[in-house]
């Protein structure tokens, strides 16, 4: 059973095509347009549940990863779209080829979608994925 230090450090550690710069501890307090694209994870849960074979518990562990990729303001709006939509195909690809089968116990699902993010009263064309997995 993985622990949530290992699942979140592993999520953080994720390479992205095109991201510029990873937070590691967390969310940051505030970014610099010069370190856009950057990624963090956010919101770690899970839960535990008793199961009737194996294991006597077996935990979901949760977290979103966010990619801010620019401020809303910046640029026009479909190029804005265009480019959030294309980071949304690199995440994907990174999540895919994460080796999570030696962090967890079961597969790694994930849902991502456009987002708008705000991180120090600005708000920024993001990418965010919820992902889980067994561990």
């Amino acid at each position: 059973m993985t622990t949530f230090a290992l699942w979140i450090n592993s999520l953080e550690a994720l390479s992205i095509a095109g991201v510029v710069k990873r937070y590691t501890s967390g969310p940051p307090l505030s970014v610099n347009t010069a370190d856009l694209p950057c990624s963090y994870v956010t919101l770690p849960r899970g839960e535990q549940a008793a199961v009737a074979t194996g294991p006597a518990f077996q935990r979901t562990l949760r977290a979103d990863l966010v990619v801010l990729l620019e401020p809303v303001g910046q640029n026009v709006q479909p190029a804005n779209f265009d480019a959030t939509t294309a980071m949304l195909d690199n995440v994907t690809a990174a999540l895919e080829d994460l080796e999570a089968d030696s962090l967890l116990d079961g597969p790694m699902t994930f849902a991502a979608s456009l987002a708008i993010v705000e991180v120090a009263k600005n708000a920024y064309w993001s990418v965010v994925c919820s992902i889980a997995g067994l561990g």
